[in-house]
């Protein structure tokens, strides 16, 4: 008598009763399907579409430093003065770091050029 196991010497595993095939056929049979979802990205908020700009030029520019390093190995800092309705870049300047008199004397140089704005925006924090 052959026992139903596995065994080192059997090319087929051992066969399962008729009732065990068709009580499997039976739960395929009712088998619902589950609905495929497929990973999504966050999605926007809509006000986030709208385009963020001044109305007029000199009505607000945008500071910021962005942080680099040469091919020599040299970090730099280099600061970024724009204004925010035409994007036009009213100064810009590169040094290694930037202290607020350098930021004060970018400043200064880009408004005796272009006029002074009527507003700044900076994500520049100040250290603790």
């Amino acid at each position: 008598k052959r026992s139903r196991g596995w065994r080192c010497d059997d090319r087929f595993p051992p066969r399962t009763a008729p009732r065990d095939q068709s009580r499997g056929l039976d739960d395929l049979a009712n088998h619902k399907p589950t609905r495929v979802r497929h990973p999504q990205p966050q999605k926007r908020p809509k006000s986030s579409y709208l385009r963020f700009a001044a109305e007029q030029p000199n009505k607000r520019w945008q500071l910021d430093i962005t942080h680099w390093t040469l091919s020599d190995g040299t970090d730099v800092e280099i600061l970024n003065l724009l204004d925010d309705h035409s994007r036009l870049c009213v100064g810009s300047d590169t040094l290694r770091v930037f202290k607020a008199h350098d930021v004060d004397d970018s400043f200064r140089k880009a408004a005796a050029s272009y006029g002074d704005p009527a507003s700044m925006l900076s994500d520049i924090q100040t250290p603790e």
